[in-house]
């Protein structure tokens, strides 16, 4: 199980993967409930920080795009297009 780091999904030191690599990775899971972990971890990780910068949008997109990708049944596929567009709810325009 994964757990975002307090100031949300940021680079480690040299050597370490980035916290959206791994977010990625997760995202992009043979497993379905990992991905559908993964998304709800996402999910409160900007409930709670509410701004979310245009870089972090993209990596977290990103994930979400090979997520759907690996949804492989029509009603999966649906299920995933439903939380996904409930995330843009969540999300304040960055200033």
């Amino acid at each position: 199980e994964t757990k975002m780091p307090r100031g949300g999904p940021k680079g480690g030191e040299k050597g370490q993967p980035d916290a959206h690599a791994k977010l990625a990775r997760l995202l992009a899971h043979n497993d379905k409930r990992i991905r559908d972990n993964t998304v709800k971890k996402i999910r409160r990780w900007i409930s709670k920080r509410g701004e979310v910068s245009h870089l972090d949008l993209l990596k977290i997109w990103k994930g979400l795009f090979y997520c759907f990708w690996m949804s492989d049944k029509r009603p999966v596929q649906a299920e995933l297009a439903q939380k996904i567009s409930r995330l843009i709810d969540r999300l304040t325009p960055e200033r």
